[in-house]
């Protein structure tokens, strides 16, 4: 079996040993952030361009009310990007097409807001290698 640095056999005694422990994996998963953002790392342009194809379509595909569809690369984390379309009501104009689009990202998200709109976000991991490592 795979070592990992997390035990998920172990039980708990108490809250207060489970709100250490969990203290204890934010601040591992805090570290591995930290040194993945360090040092200097460069685009990859075929990744970069799975982006701007998803971008483009939706803005091809996604009607509606109010519909604004916006994207970011190096955000939150400089080897992700995403796209996201909002709106109070999205209409997907070419169903087949929006799964092609969903499957090229690493992560597919739909929900509600609280101000009566409805978010989709593509997330993109892997836009970026680092240098001289």
């Amino acid at each position: 079996m795979k070592e990992t640095p997390f035990d998920f056999d172990k039980d708990f005694g108490s809250e207060e040993e489970a709100m250490i422990s969990v203290d204890e994996v934010i601040t591992k998963i805090a570290d591995v952030i930290s040194e993945d953002e360090a040092g200097t790392s460069v685009a990859i342009p075929e990744r970069v361009k799975l982006v701007e194809a998803v971008y483009k379509t939706m803005r091809l595909i996604a009607k509606g009310r109010n519909v604004d569809i916006t994207y970011e690369l190096n955000a939150p984390y400089t080897s992700m990007g995403s796209v996201s379309v909002v709106g109070k009501e999205i209409v997907i104009t070419n169903p087949a097409l929006f799964a092609k689009v969903a499957a090229m990202a690493s992560n597919f998200e739909v929900y509600p807001k609280t101000n009566g709109t409805v978010q989709i976000n593509f997330t993109f991991h892997n836009l970026t290698r680092k240098v001289g490592n």
